[in-house]
């Protein structure tokens, strides 16, 4: 299992300590990694448990200079 936490807010920027402790609370669905990405109006967290390609599956995710 893993776990991804987002928020999209137009109106004002995002505190990054919110996504984080919303990501905090998949704890359980994925205690081997965690990582965020913030930007103003927009953030992301996720917690990953290794089951299966422990270095192949770091997140984020590269494609050329995209970065999921």
């Amino acid at each position: 299992m893993c776990g991804i936490a987002g928020i999209i807010h137009y109106s004002n920027p995002i505190d990054p300590q919110l996504i984080q402790n919303m990501t905090e609370t998949l704890h359980a669905r994925g205690p081997d990694a965690t990582g965020y990405w913030n930007d103003t109006h927009c953030s992301f967290g996720h917690k990953r448990l290794i089951v299966v390609d422990p270095s192949g599956g770091v997140q984020p995710f590269s494609w050329g200079s995209y970065h999921f």
